[in-house]
């Protein structure tokens, strides 16, 4: 287990533990008391504040003084005459019953072991108080182990009943291993007729009890009986374990702490040496019982260290915080604080010394590596980015700027120790500066010893004229002189304060338009719900057809669709209003201090401004909804919710009046751009209507039949035409701009409610009979016949008309489609009708 496990151990223990140096004068009595080391519980059981009381004097520790008095009194006894000593105390201050043990590590030093008894204390004068009423649990049994009788008043510890035990067997009552052992001690009770006492442990509650029995076979009325007199002794067992625990820690203490505890006689031989000996110098005790201590010195500081030892030694001198060298079984050189005195026998006689070494390598490294960096440290303060300032309380003036205020500043030192520390900031910052000294000196000065830090943004000029945000961190303290300082250090924060304006500006606008977003919405809403902003009114915009247009034209049309509509709103709006993009397709104005009627004038002034607004392909439509909060009687997410209601009725209608629209817009778009579709279209439809009629088939399916024909190319809209020609010349990517027309026809048609049948007949027209047509590669029956008769009108157009076969070819070449592309009944049927009625 290494030196961190041991802390822990250390930190962690329940019991109060602190290790104390005593400062003695020349008659052995203590002038003061540092404590080196406490842990967390001698903290609480105490109750000090302090965090941090590791190397401090007794003065600045305890609340109660005759707390401290009483621990020094007993630590003089156990210094004084090298006794361990027990005692308990109670303090009315902290209202606590403590047990204290104390032992001494070497002549100034010791262990202090506390723990809390109060509980137990306070449990005993309890029962003092019901003694007379109080007695031990006394059970009568039988030869054959059963209870014939219960006496006792203290019915509390009876798992049972008096009368549930009565006739039952001591096996029904005790777990098997009590059993067991009651039944062990009754025997031999019996044949020894001596009283037979046992101890057992059981858990009650989720509590671990202790019990002693003491068991007796005697004669009642010409009979023998076994008796058996039980006493709770858990309070006692507690304390046992507490105690045996606190002995545990102590040679753990010694281990963790790497504290050698030893003896010597008067040459310096090692007559006794604890197990810690390996842990420090490699070797186990045994090894260097019987060795001088100085054997174990560096050669080559040896002789040095041995005369000084011996010569205290030559004395009688206590040697107290002795730092000296030693090398371990692997050649490691390590250095120990050692602390020792004369041992004396009993006629008075010195005979030997003892004390500890403590491993203090660690401190020695460190005093040296802070030696070392001493010149480092300089350099880093006097060369650091940072600027490390001191300014005097008394009177704002800079006693000390480092030279990086020219980097941060433009200013040298002894330019920027000239200004005043109001000065070298805008008034704003001087204000900051001015709350915050007033709002924590008073601190400072209740507690200067752990003085706190502040952290504060400020904005200062710069030489050129320019302005640079900076972050202090400051603390106060006392200088030479008692006079309050102010040390800082001041870092350049410049971007990082337009990065974290740019951060909040994100976290409250839409990144794709710059309106407000939902979070801000939710927060300013709160804030303007007040009585002065009444009345309030709402304006909630749903844009019309955004999926469709995303889906068709892709999200980057869509996204130019959401600018245009913020584009339009900001264009109407007051620069009061607010406008928010909640999300997807949804806006929100709010406008404070606004009536019903001013609120529908600039509803009015979003209508007129969507009728003068278009684009080549889609056409920006938008629902719109409207409420007024007049009074503060009004939830305002009802009014929220009125003007949601309103937009939502009015898109049910206005959308599919849009998408129609739109569908309209486009097909304009494709006549302008293919100069031969009017005719193409114009000759499917009466072609397909004459097929349906011949197959007879229904006025309604003859209806879709044309509608299918005439919107079966709509999906061309969302193909660009250079991208056709671009890819002409490679097959793979041209087929897949094809392939991707049927599928965005079905995309477009499938948004309006009436054309949703239309749409499967579209997205399946280019399916081929033997399965090898796109873009879902059906076959057979999976195509539905008005499809497959949309695709064999198509084909014979286009053989008539962009081939340029006559009637008679036409149908020749179609009928090489049988079976392969067509379906054969159909083609068949479609030719026998061309021929028939000289189509």
């Amino acid at each position: 287990m290494n030196l961190e496990f041991y802390q822990t151990m250390f930190e962690k223990a329940p019991i109060g533990l602190a290790y104390c140096e005593a400062i003695l004068n020349e008659d052995k009595h203590i002038i003061d008391l540092i404590y080196i080391k406490v842990n967390s519980s001698f903290k609480d059981i105490y109750r000090i504040s302090n965090v941090n009381i590791n190397n401090t004097k007794r003065s600045e520790i305890f609340i109660d003084k005759q707390i401290d008095k009483e621990l020094a009194e007993n630590i003089q006894k156990v210094i004084q005459d090298r006794i361990q000593v027990n005692f308990e105390y109670h303090s009315e201050l902290i209202n606590r019953h403590l047990k204290v043990e104390i032992h001494s590590t070497s002549e100034n030093q010791v262990f202090i072991f506390v723990a809390d008894i109060t509980k137990e204390i306070n449990d005993t004068i309890e029962k003092s108080i019901l003694i007379k009423t109080t007695n031990d649990i006394i059970l009568e049994l039988n030869e054959n182990y059963t209870f014939t009788s219960v006496y006792t008043n203290y019915e509390r510890n009876l798992s049972f009943e008096k009368d549930q035990l009565i006739n039952r067997n001591i096996r029904e009552i005790f777990n098997q291993k009590t059993s067991d052992s009651l039944i062990q001690a009754f025997k031999l009770a019996k044949e020894t007729h001596e009283i037979q006492v046992i101890s057992y442990q059981t858990l009650e509650n989720e509590t671990l009890k202790y019990y002693q029995a003491s068991i007796f076979y005697v004669k009642f009325d010409e009979e023998y009986r076994y008796v058996i007199s039980i006493r709770d002794i858990t309070s006692q067992q507690n304390v046992e374990n507490q105690l045996l625990e606190m002995n545990n820690r102590l040679t753990e203490i010694a281990r963790q702490s790497r504290t050698v505890i030893w003896e010597v006689d008067l040459d310096g031989k090692y007559t006794y040496i604890n197990s810690v000996s390996k842990d420090v110098f490699g070797y186990d005790n045994k090894e260097m019982i019987g060795h001088y201590f100085y054997e174990f010195y560096p050669i080559q500081d040896r002789l040095e260290f041995k005369e000084k030892v011996l010569g205290l030694m030559n004395r009688r001198e206590s040697v107290v915080g002795f730092e000296s060298p030693y090398q371990t079984k692997n050649d490691e050189r390590i250095w120990l604080l050692s602390n020792s005195s004369p041992k004396f026998n009993e006629e008075g006689l010195c005979v030997g010394y003892r004390g500890s070494d403590v491993d203090i390598t660690e401190k020695h490294k460190i005093q040296l590596a802070l030696k070392q960096s001493e010149e480092k440290y300089r350099f880093i303060t006097e060369n650091t980015s940072d600027v490390i300032w001191i300014v005097n309380l008394d009177d704002f003036k800079f006693s000390y700027i480092s030279p990086a205020v020219y980097q941060l500043r433009g200013y040298s030192a002894e330019e920027a120790m000239a200004q005043s520390i109001n000065e070298s900031m805008t008034p704003e910052s001087w204000q900051l500066i001015q709350n915050t000294i007033e709002n924590s000196l008073g601190d400072f000065i209740l507690d200067p010893q752990h003085p706190k830090h502040y952290i504060l943004t400020i904005e200062q000029y710069h030489k050129n004229g320019s302005m640079v945000w900076v972050e202090i961190s400051v603390r106060y303290r006392f200088n030479e002189q008692n006079q309050i300082e102010v040390i800082g250090i001041s870092r350049d924060v410049t971007e990082r304060k337009k990065i974290d304006d740019e951060i909040r500006y994100l976290s409250f606008h839409d990144q794709l338009t710059g309106l407000y977003n939902r979070r801000y919405y939710d927060i300013e809403l709160e804030r303007l719900n007040t009585a002065r902003n009444l009345p309030i009114s709402f304006i909630t915009v749903d844009i019309n057809g955004l999926k469709m247009t995303n889906d068709v034209f892709g999200h980057s049309s869509g996204d130019d669709l959401i600018k245009l509509a913020s584009k339009t709103l900001k264009s109407v709006c007051r620069e009061d209003d607010i406008i928010v993009r909640l999300g997807g397709d949804e806006f929100i104005v709010v406008l404070p201090q606004t009536n019903i009627k001013d609120c529908e004038k600039i509803v009015s002034r979003i209508h007129l401004s969507l009728k003068s607004q278009s684009d080549s392909r889609y056409t920006l439509s938008l629902s719109i909804g409207y409420s007024s909060k007049e009074t503060m009687d009004q939830e305002i997410i009802d009014v929220v919710n009125q003007a949601d209601r309103i937009m939502y009725q009015n898109k049910l209608i206005e959308s599919e009046v849009y998408k129609r629209q739109l569908l309209g817009t486009i097909m304009n778009t494709l006549y302008k751009l293919d100069t031969d579709l009017r005719r193409h279209l114009k000759s499917l439809t009466n072609l397909v209507s004459q097929f349906g009629k011949y197959l007879e088939l229904s006025s309604n399916q003859i209806n879709q039949l044309k509608l299918a024909a005439m919107y079966h190319d709509i999906g061309k809209i969302g193909i660009d035409i250079e991208d056709i020609r671009l890819y002409q010349t490679d097959r793979v990517k041209y087929e897949y701009l094809l392939r991707r027309q049927p599928e965005l026809s079905y995309q477009i048609l499938r948004y309006i409610t009436q054309y949703t049948e239309i749409a499967n007949i579209v997205l399946a027209y280019h399916e081929n009979y033997d399965g090898s047509g796109y873009p879902r590669g059906l076959r057979k029956d999976e195509i539905s016949n008005e499809s497959m008769m949309v695709h064999i009108v198509n084909n014979y157009d286009k053989l008539r008309f962009n081939v340029g076969l006559n009637r008679e070819e036409s149908i020749t070449q179609l009928k090489t489609q049988k079976g392969k592309e067509l379906d054969p009944i159909l083609c068949e049927k479609f030719c026998q009708m061309i021929d028939e009625f000289k189509l």
